[in-house]
């Protein structure tokens, strides 16, 4: 956990969330899944969770980053 700390200046559960969040505007930029799938896709259990997540991370709703990009 250190090392990674120290190289990639960030803790691992914090970099894979980063990983799964750009990830998911990927998907939803360039595709027309729905949320419920890129959601399963990324590794969230759920899509309300998944919704909730991005929302932190991107300040909008899933729903609402597509229709933006």
């Amino acid at each position: 956990t250190r090392l990674f700390d120290h190289y990639l200046h960030t803790p691992p559960g914090q970099y894979i969330i980063r990983c799964r969040m750009e990830k998911a505007a990927r998907m939803l930029t360039i595709g027309n899944e729905p949320v419920k799938t890129v959601a399963g896709e990324c590794g969230f259990s759920s899509p309300m969770f998944f919704a909730r997540e991005f929302r932190k991370y991107y300040h909008c709703p899933p729903s609402k980053y597509r229709k933006q990009k």
